[in-house]
């Protein structure tokens, strides 16, 4: 005699996405860096993406943008913007 056992008893997973939060950024630092962090709002279930990166440091800096306006394509200008940062802009289209 066989037994009858129940099926299709268990919970169903559903697939969700990871959510994470907006960018909170630090002030940039002396050195001409910024720390960006966010938290995960919803974490992943079943075969949902998993969450991307949470925190991320940047080089960051002000500069005066009548350095750069009458650059033409293909030219570049450094541009310093901190004591130990400089970067380089270059036009690649007018």
């Amino acid at each position: 005699m066989e037994q009858e056992k129940p099926c299709n008893t268990e919970a169903c997973i559903v697939d969700t996405d990871c959510q994470v939060s907006a960018w909170s950024w630090t002030e940039c630092s002396a050195d001409g860096m910024r720390t960006g962090t966010r938290i995960v709002t919803v974490q992943p279930t079943g075969a949902g993406k998993n969450c991307p990166v949470l925190t991320l440091d940047q080089e960051c800096g002000s500069y005066d943008l009548a350095l750069t306006k009458n650059l033409k394509s293909g030219q570049s200008r450094r541009v310093k913007v901190g004591d130990n940062v400089t970067f380089t802009i270059i036009v690649t289209n007018e």
